[in-house]
């Protein structure tokens, strides 16, 4: 039972990407569902293996797998899910791309009050809850995600 908590700690570890002494941003990489994503100076950010879901926040959050948090005053909070390639044109057109602006919040199951973004981007669908201070780099930084060759791959299964 250690061996396996100190796998998950260590992938965890690896996976978690400081970008607070930087003054530029970092291309963070999710391994386990083949893309990277910009981080704005000062963003962590961390994949949690259960799912492949990416927790990516403007602060330190106390635990990458907690949904129902309530990020520190001014700072931002974003649950990243990578929904897999969009496989029809049906389903192409349930998603739109990325939007110009943050919807208004809603509450939603397990989440609590915060803005759901559901858009396509390089032929995948992507679903982020924002939650907090919505900030301008938001929408720049969910533009920025790039499709890795394993993400590639993955959508060739």
């Amino acid at each position: 039972m250690r061996l396996a908590a100190f796998g998950v700690a260590a992938a965890l570890a690896l996976a978690v990407a400081p970008a607070r002494d930087s003054t530029r941003a970092i291309r963070f990489e999710n391994r386990i569902l083949g893309y990277t994503v910009l981080l704005p100076p000062g963003w962590h950010a961390a994949v949690i293996p259960d799912d492949g879901s990416a927790t990516i926040a403007s602060y330190r959050p106390r635990s990458v797998y907690h949904i129902a948090v309530k990020p520190p005053r001014g700072e931002t909070w974003i649950r990243l899910y990578d929904e897999g390639p969009l496989w029809s044109n049906d389903a192409a057109r349930r998603y739109s791309p990325l939007p110009s602006s943050l919807p208004r919040v809603h509450p939603y199951e397990g989440f609590g009050p915060a803005r759901q973004l559901n858009f396509r981007l390089d032929g995948h669908a992507f679903l982020a809850f924002v939650k907090g201070k919505p900030r301008g780099d938001v929408l720049s930084m969910l533009a920025s995600i790039r499709l890795t060759a394993r993400g590639r791959a993955l959508a060739l299964v």
